[in-house]
């Protein structure tokens, strides 16, 4: 009997986060001779920084470059192995690390899972969504790792028929709902992500439930009362 399972950074990544500050710290250290080389170039050779690392001949200079390349290379991994989604997958919960952020879902409250595109979904057993979150994971892993622990796994969203496309000043919702939804296609247009969360955030304290598709807002209404999907697995 499994305790838990795990799906986080996979080899390939784990390659890739490694490498990554030799690949900056090498760049530093080439980055002296290199400018020396592109300095004379026009619209290059505007550049204040690419003039001072040229004028600049202290023999130690090389090797700040190659620690500054380092050190970033070093933050840019930090930063890559954070955005990877990470699951803790085990019998009475799943932990969820994304971001830097941790959270659990509790298995009284996991609704179901599925993956649409590249995203993953885990909605709560009302239809409030716990996840969405881009994942390499394929389908198949997912179903059967999910399995394993007796959650629910779909093959697709199991509201797909009560999603409508929110139209401007939308009949069928509220003069409140409606001027959110405006100013959440607003932050869409702007790509401000952040806005367009906190936006989302407050659709579904009225019990409205977004998902962006193709460019397109699309809605449905959350249930207020408990109930389970009866969708074979």
């Amino acid at each position: 009997m499994y305790q838990s399972e795990k799906l986080g950074v996979k080899p390939a990544e784990k390659v890739v986060i490694a490498v990554i500050p030799l690949i900056t710290a090498a760049i530093g250290y080439f980055l002296k001779p290199l400018v020396n080389l592109i300095e004379h170039v026009p619209f290059i050779s505007n550049f204040q920084l690419v003039r001072l690392i040229h004028e600049f001949n202290a023999p130690w200079l090389v090797w700040v470059l190659t620690a500054v390349g380092l050190i970033a290379g070093i933050f840019i991994s930090m930063i890559t192995y954070d955005e990877i989604l990470k699951l803790n997958i085990m019998k009475d919960n799943i932990e969820v690390n994304i971001n830097g952020k941790t959270f659990t879902i509790e298995r009284d409250e996991f609704g179901a899972a599925f993956k649409e595109g590249k995203n993953l979904f885990i909605f709560s057993k009302t239809g409030r969504e716990f996840l969405l979150e881009k994942t390499d994971y394929t389908p198949q892993t997912l179903k059967e790792t999910f399995g394993r622990f007796n959650y629910q796994w779909l093959s697709q969203d199991p509201y797909s028929g009560e999603y409508f496309e929110w139209l401007t000043e939308d009949e069928r919702l509220n003069s409140r709902a409606n001027d959110v939804l405006y100013k959440r296609k607003e932050a869409l247009r702007e790509d401000n992500k952040e806005r367009a969360a906190e936006l989302k955030n407050d659709l579904d304290e009225m019990n409205i439930y977004v998902k962006d598709t193709g460019g397109k807002q699309m809605v449905r209404r959350i249930e207020r009362e408990e109930e389970m999907w009866e969708i074979n697995r």
